[in-house]
């Protein structure tokens, strides 16, 4: 889903070698979504900083290597006390910086100091366009707060004329939301709000969840509902993009394409190929996949901690991924050839098959 947002907004670097960098700054988080791995886990989740050292001494260094760095992961990243300090340091290395935010601690001074700065992209999430939606699935959330932030950063981007930050919303669908997609879009272009991403619950922690998934669970409506949403896009000057309503078969590559279009590390410093792989294992043990739960082991590149970012992509680990996915993304491939089987953590992801 963050691949449609980095798509508008990026240009290839002669430089980077992974499109995005993925900063879990922090996993804490004021809300208690009943769809988060956060929220499901409970007292079990660990709650944790990305450290500013080494932020400044094990990941700034080797900016050059991604084009953009999104400072986002499993929890709130205005929650981290030196989440201004990090986005400036990278806006002065010249990456292009984005984040996804709940929206509480976007205040006045905040607004300002984004346009300032020049942050390339602010998203926040939805969860429906009615209060009592929005609030159900975002336990904690004030949906008429949150429209009030995005209105304050349009017109605070207004005030200072400035084109940055673009302002984005990242609707989450589900079951009991699909039907006010639509209205979410003209509540948008009622915010100002310039791009607007929809995607699918698709990381299940819980096996209640399941029958939030549209694509486990499609109406006849939901196409309906997308077509609609995108036509009120298009007619408001929005882009617009969206998750198929249904579940395809095994494609060849996923929407993340690890070491090539993201690269994850976790408030810990633990790095992953994606934010699939970026919960904590310690309070994640199994994930929902067709019904039935899987163990959840997530691949683990290398820690910050112990390596520095180019010898962690010089790993056989490292290698050997981004071997599988290259070969099985190779433009040469004819009918008959024999394609690379995913790893076996990517093969129970539904990012494996189109959603």
């Amino acid at each position: 889903m963050l691949k449609d947002i980095w798509n508008k907004l990026m240009t290839r670097s002669n430089q980077a070698t992974i499109k995005a960098l993925q900063l879990e700054v922090s996993s804490l988080c004021q809300l208690s979504c009943i769809y988060c791995p956060r929220t499901v886990a409970g007292d079990s989740w660990p709650n944790r900083i990305l450290d500013w050292n080494i932020y400044e001494t094990r990941i700034a260094p080797h900016f050059n290597l991604f084009e953009t760095v999104f400072l986002q992961g499993w929890g709130e990243p205005l929650t981290n006390p030196r989440f201004w300090d990090m986005a400036e340091l990278a806006k002065t290395r010249g990456r292009k910086v984005g984040f996804t935010t709940n929206g509480i601690l976007l205040d006045a001074e905040a607004a300002e100091r984004a346009c300032r700065l020049g942050i390339d992209v602010i998203t926040f999430t939805f969860a429906g366009a009615t209060p009592e939606t929005h609030q159900y699935y975002r336990a904690g959330a004030d949906y008429t707060e949150l429209k009030d932030t995005i209105r304050l950063l349009a017109e605070t981007k207004n005030r200072l004329e400035v084109a940055k930050p673009g302002i984005g919303i990242t609707y989450t669908m589900m079951r009991n939301n699909m039907h006010e997609l639509p209205e979410a879009v003209r509540v948008a272009a009622a915010l100002g709000v310039n791009q607007m991403t929809c995607g699918h619950l698709d990381c299940i922690p819980e096996k209640s969840l399941e029958a939030q998934v549209t694509f486990l669970f499609p109406s006849r409506g939901d196409k309906e509902c997308l077509i609609d949403a995108a036509v009120e896009a298009r007619s408001s000057d929005i882009t617009f993009d969206a998750e198929p309503p249904f579940m395809s078969g095994e494609i060849l590559v996923c929407e993340p394409h690890p070491m090539r279009v993201t690269l994850f590390i976790r408030a810990d410093g633990t790095v992953v190929p994606c934010h699939a792989m970026a919960l904590p294992p310690e309070a994640v043990k199994n994930l929902y996949f067709k019904g039935k739960p899987q163990k959840y082991e997530p691949f683990i590149l290398g820690k910050l901690t112990e390596q520095e970012i180019p010898e962690i992509l010089r790993s056989t680990a490292c290698r050997n991924l981004q071997q599988v996915f290259g070969a099985r993304a190779d433009l040469n491939l004819s009918v008959g050839d024999k394609i690379p089987g995913a790893p076996a953590f990517c093969a129970r992801c539904y990012k494996l098959y189109g959603v």
